[in-house]
């Protein structure tokens, strides 16, 4: 994955804040470039690894990752790697059916009141 270039499908992503001082600058959302072979995995991994998501004191924040009304996978601040709801070859393409693919990072626990 890279930053787009306009030859390639672009992913949005947007996530949660953690609190409310980072509320400021919601959705926090950010593009990405993939490629329309991409899997799933690969693609969540790489917007792990661009360390999109921030941590959380206690180091224990959990995401749940979804797309198309549905959960996709969940990543965890405490754990190595993301842990797939889907078959983790699954194209990215076809979980979220499009080109202009978006994914939400939705902090699990946190108050939806």
């Amino acid at each position: 994955m890279r930053l787009p270039d306009g030859n390639r499908p672009v992913l949005r992503v947007e996530r949660d804040s953690v609190c409310a001082g980072d509320d400021g600058d919601a959705p926090h959302a950010a593009t990405f470039g993939f490629d329309r072979g991409d899997s799933l995995a690969r693609v969540v991994a790489a917007v792990v690894a661009a360390k999109y998501l921030p941590g959380v004191a206690g180091g224990e924040a959990t995401w749940t990752v979804r797309a198309a009304g549905r959960a996709l996978a969940v990543v965890a601040q405490q754990w190595d790697a993301p842990a797939m709801l889907v078959n983790p070859a699954a194209r990215l393409i076809d979980c979220v059916r499009s080109d202009h693919a978006s994914l939400f990072f939705w902090l699990r626990g946190a108050d939806r009141s």
